[in-house]
């Protein structure tokens, strides 16, 4: 059974194309995140863990020296573990850390190409495979990586470092497991999206039609944005014509809109070559529920769907955020364009004696994208984690 029928929405099909492979000039772009690693000399090993409702997920280990402290970099919604490689040696985090001595991990969260396996679900023709959001990323996710790196590593706490849907997931696992406070030695959030003050107005065309998306996607069985590997794979060339060209124009102007700044030389392709994760629609509704209602909470089923928590007829469970204590570092930018300062600020005074400090980018055009690939980060963002990590 495929998950998407043929009646998709023009919307759908232009955001399939922003995820879409084309020809580029940059061999980066075709190769898979170990092939990259060691193309530069880097040391890389495959790791896999299963999580507690039976998702088996993909880490990648740039391996330090046997006393080096363990990082755990977790990427944003529509990236995967590349996501801190892909801006080049001198310009990636995953680079710059393992060159300042540390071990460090990439994870990939369920539904990337390289964590579609599943005990029981078949990730291309079971629904019940995609039934999830960033709630199950923190609950399930997160604790099977993070005890699996602390055992491997024979270490009693990790640093975290997230981008973007990275950071709420994070958020929802200690706010839920308590317990994992106190096997993370510090977060970092760069650019976290827990509230959303004032969206971009294209959220806030899909905030106001929210209900119209999600019976349209129960209606369609769109169960994930993009589909199938076979609709990527048959269709989209289709459309793009044999050059790509169109495609390629659109997803350039996507990924630009959400940096402000220039990236590195010959990075954006890679960038966008390797940005074509699948996302379970479930994702997008449950930010856009948390965009809606104002505060951070569990998924809403509504009245007719409760199954054990998240019902409309009464206020949603929140997560406790007050029981957050890591020690916590905000990074945040004037122009990004899905969260403002007054997110940053309220996340700040809400966490549990966790919140170290706000780290405002001193560059006006600083965006969303550009904490992962912008052409300053590592002088802006970057530099600045590495030392307050060894600080600590």
């Amino acid at each position: 059974m495929n998950l998407l029928t043929t009646k998709t929405t023009t919307a759908v099909w232009i955001l399939l194309c922003f995820q879409s492979p084309t020809s580029a000039d940059d061999e980066d772009r075709y190769l898979t995140l170990p092939q990259i690693i060691s193309k530069y000399n880097y040391p890389v090993e495959i790791h896999h863990v299963t999580t507690q409702d039976g998702y088996t997920l993909t880490m990648y280990r740039i391996p330090g020296t046997s006393t080096a402290r363990p990082v755990l970099l977790l990427h944003g919604i529509f990236h995967y573990a590349a996501a801190f490689i892909t801006a080049g040696v001198g310009h990636a985090l995953g680079y710059i850390l393992a060159d300042a001595g540390y071990d460090v991990w990439l994870g990939s969260f369920r539904g990337c190409p390289d964590s579609q396996t599943h005990t029981i679900f078949n990730a291309t023709t079971d629904p019940k495979f995609w039934d999830f959001s960033w709630h199950e990323m923190g609950l399930f996710d997160l604790p099977a990586m993070i005890d699996y790196v602390l055992e491997i590593t024979a270490q009693p706490s990790l640093y975290y470092v997230a981008h973007s849907q990275g950071t709420t997931a994070f958020y929802a696992m200690v706010s839920t497991h308590v317990h994992y406070n106190r096997k993370v030695r510090v977060n970092f959030s760069l650019a976290p999206t827990v509230y959303f003050s004032k969206p971009i107005k294209p959220l806030v065309v899909l905030e106001m039609w929210y209900h119209y998306i999600q019976h349209l996607a129960d209606k369609l069985d769109v169960y994930t944005i993009p589909p199938s590997n076979r609709f990527v794979s048959q269709t989209l060339p289709v459309l793009c014509g044999r050059t790509g060209r169109f495609c390629d124009e659109l997803r350039f102007t996507f990924m630009k809109y959400f940096h402000g700044t220039e990236v590195p030389e010959g990075v954006l392709p890679v960038l966008v070559g390797h940005a074509q994760m699948p996302v379970a629609t479930k994702q997008i509704l449950h930010f856009l529920q948390v965009m809606r209602s104002g505060y951070f909470h569990w998924y809403d089923y509504g009245e007719d769907r409760c199954w054990g928590y998240g019902c409309g007829s009464r206020r949603v469970r929140a997560y406790n955020l007050s029981a957050v204590a890591v020690p916590t570092f905000l990074f945040y930018s004037a122009r990004d364009c899905m969260i403002h300062e007054d997110d940053v600020v309220r996340l700040c005074g809400e966490l549990g004696g966790g919140c170290e400090g706000r780290v405002l980018v001193p560059d006006r055009s600083f965006n969303h994208g550009d904490f992962i690939s912008g052409k300053r980060v590592r002088e802006l963002v970057f530099d600045k984690v590495v030392t307050l990590m060894g600080q600590y």
